[in-house]
């Protein structure tokens, strides 16, 4: 579940730049859902929840704004359940979509940059502490063992434990500190398929012209 929720969390922003640009082009609310839905490729667990908001519509003739609530109350992502029920009171009020999508897109890709902002400095930090202690240290003291060897007064199982196993072992830790930093970003999408995976823009009932979808 946890995954999950981060998997959504993660491609949320893009598939509302996405759903952005079909709101423009006049596409209906159900139908944006439904393009969503059909590229789980490229929208991944965010397109399986959209998938079940038009399966309750198209299959069990369900309201749309009631099905909308119910997915917003079962999606493991408070960010996601908020952003739906804020499209219920769009729809409810009869406001525009497009505009509210924009507010959302700035908004959430504001939220974006903080947090890997805030993630490249504590991968800066981390580094600074790699270096003082699995680099500078260790130099540091093998330096002052060749010296006192040179004296005829060193340990050579203390400059062994160093050597052998507390930069290695030092080294294994960050490796483990990094890999679960990086967690939040190994999902199932990147840019890159964005850039390259063509979504048919589906304005007027019928496939238009297909684009491909630029990453901001």
């Amino acid at each position: 579940m946890a995954q999950r929720k981060q998997q959504i969390e993660v491609v949320f922003p893009h598939v509302v730049n996405m759903m952005l640009g079909m709101a423009k082009g006049g596409t209906p609310i159900l139908k944006i859902f439904r393009v969503i839905s059909e590229e789980t490729n490229v929208t991944g667990e965010v397109g399986r929840e959209f998938g079940i908001i038009v399966m309750k519509v198209e299959m069990f003739h369900k309201d749309l704004i009631k099905s909308i609530r119910e997915v917003a109350q079962t999606t493991p992502s408070e960010i996601f359940s908020d952003f739906l029920d804020d499209l219920v009171s769009i729809l409810e009020g009869s406001g525009k979509i497009s505009e509210f999508l924009e507010f959302k897109s700035k908004h959430l890709m504001d939220e974006k940059e903080k947090f890997q902002s805030v993630f490249l400095n504590s991968l800066g930090i981390m580094a600074e502490v790699y270096v003082s202690i699995l680099v500078v240290a260790p130099l540091f003291l093998i330096i002052i063992f060749v010296v006192m060897g040179m004296l005829g007064d060193v340990n050579q199982q203390l400059m062994t434990l160093i050597i052998y196993i507390y930069m290695p072992v030092g080294g294994l830790m960050f490796i483990i500190m990094l890999s679960s930093m990086m967690k939040g970003y190994e999902v199932k999408w990147t840019c890159e398929k964005l850039r390259k995976f063509p979504v048919m823009a589906r304005v007027t009932g019928k496939s238009t012209s297909s684009f491909r979808y630029q990453s901001t």
